[in-house]
């Protein structure tokens, strides 16, 4: 997909296959945490995409994103097979966060972008260290890779985890809050150090 010769524009073609590669890596990195694998898991999802890149650069995108998605959440459930159980029931009212949207975080989108390839990346990352392996996953799943709550619980469910065929959207929706929640209460107590200027 990537290195693919289109023969009608090619200096866009070539630019969209560069955002969209940087856009899988982004994905990949942060959800493997390994920038060396991520390259790997990028260089394998696009090998593997059927849609023409040059006929329907959206849909092979997203055939790419979908299958590198999938690797990466089956290759964290095999390291930490255990952690991709569903938890077990949160009290309602322990939530600091009360909706599913990034700006409950404090964050715009602009923000975030500095934040997972900007200035902020490393402190990103080292937060995404922190968290537990599954919400690591909904987290970037969710906030990165532009899933809602249902594909995110199906990308579980299809891990291969034990405990992780149970995974609902609501449950889902309760994890990403409180990734949420985490990632605000980051940003509060270290705002120089996290957040670009």
């Amino acid at each position: 997909m990537i290195e693919q010769d289109c023969s009608q524009a090619p200096e866009a073609s070539n630019l969209m296959a560069k955002e969209s590669a940087l856009q899988l890596f982004q994905i990949a990195a942060l959800m493997l945490g390994d920038e060396q694998e991520a390259v790997s898991l990028v260089e394998e999802s696009v090998a593997k995409v059927e849609a023409d890149p040059c006929a329907d650069a959206p849909l092979a995108y997203a055939e790419a994103r979908s299958r590198l998605v999938e690797t990466a959440v089956r290759r964290m459930a095999g390291l930490y097979p255990e952690a991709f159980a569903v938890p077990t029931a949160q009290p309602a009212d322990g939530a600091c966060i009360e909706t599913d949207d990034l700006g409950a975080a404090g964050l715009t989108g602009e923000q975030f972008g500095a934040l997972i390839s900007g200035a902020g990346r490393a402190g990103m990352r080292e937060w995404l260290e922190r968290l537990a392996p599954a919400l690591r996953a909904i987290f970037v799943l969710r906030a990165v890779a532009g899933q809602d709550g249902e594909q995110t619980a199906e990308s579980l469910r299809r891990s291969g985890a034990t405990g992780a065929q149970a995974w609902r959207r609501d449950q889902v929706g309760n994890a990403y809050r409180e990734a949420l929640c985490s990632l605000a209460t980051c940003l509060m107590s270290s705002r120089p150090a996290l957040m670009p200027a």
